[in-house]
């Protein structure tokens, strides 16, 4: 047996995938970002590669389409709870 949100369930269920999904990597300008479960409040942040925070953004949905045409180019920390990524803008 295994355990799936807090409970029970056989091994022939999937576990839930909990890192997010996001394209394109590289980007330009719009990033697509979908997570798996949406924990209410969970901010989204993106740092430069200094630590500074340069965007943040609460998730209140599964997938949101990010307008980052205002970061230059280069690369940046994408930071999600405990998840974090390098991305890059082109």
């Amino acid at each position: 047996m295994l355990f799936k949100n807090g409970q029970i369930t056989t091994s022939n269920e999937p576990l839930l995938k909990q890192e997010p999904t996001f394209y394109p990597n590289p980007f330009s300008s719009e990033f697509h970002f979908e997570v798996p479960v949406i924990k209410p409040g969970t901010p989204l942040s993106i740092l430069d590669l200094n630590g500074r925070e340069v965007f943040q953004q609460i998730i209140l949905q599964r997938t949101q389409i990010l307008d980052l045409s205002m970061l230059p180019q280069g690369p940046y920390i994408l930071n999600r709870g405990t998840y974090s990524s390098l991305i890059m803008r082109e």
